[in-house]
């Protein structure tokens, strides 16, 4: 086996990067393709900063767009899941916050000062 086939720089397809960056990111970032019964973007976009904000994650410029883009997609395959579960994403969303809210530091300190 030749060193170029090894390193996926051959002429025999595109290299496992390139692969694995296609799976990962087969939408592109805010692009509603992949989504099964999406609501509107503005709403879709919501619910995305939801999701990020669940995980401790912002959706401003202190991330690249490259990590925004593999969260997006990611973003649209849970919400795909759920819409194959019969479950509504919307409910499990409200759901975490609601979780995660009792859990948070800062409220507990609210609570208790």
């Amino acid at each position: 086996m030749s060193s170029t086939s090894e390193s996926g720089g051959g002429s025999a397809g595109p290299s496992a990067y390139h692969v694995m960056e296609r799976d990962l990111k087969p939408w592109d970032l805010y692009n509603l393709d992949g989504a099964e019964n999406p609501d509107r973007l503005d709403i879709m976009k919501e619910y995305f900063m939801r999701y990020r904000q669940l995980r401790g994650k912002k959706t401003n410029n202190a991330y690249t767009h490259d990590a925004l883009h593999r969260s997006w997609c990611a973003f649209i395959r849970r919400l795909n899941a759920y819409g194959r579960e019969v479950l509504s994403f919307t409910s499990w969303l409200e759901d975490r916050e609601a979780a995660r809210s009792t859990r948070s530091i800062g409220d507990l300190r609210t609570r208790v000062c």
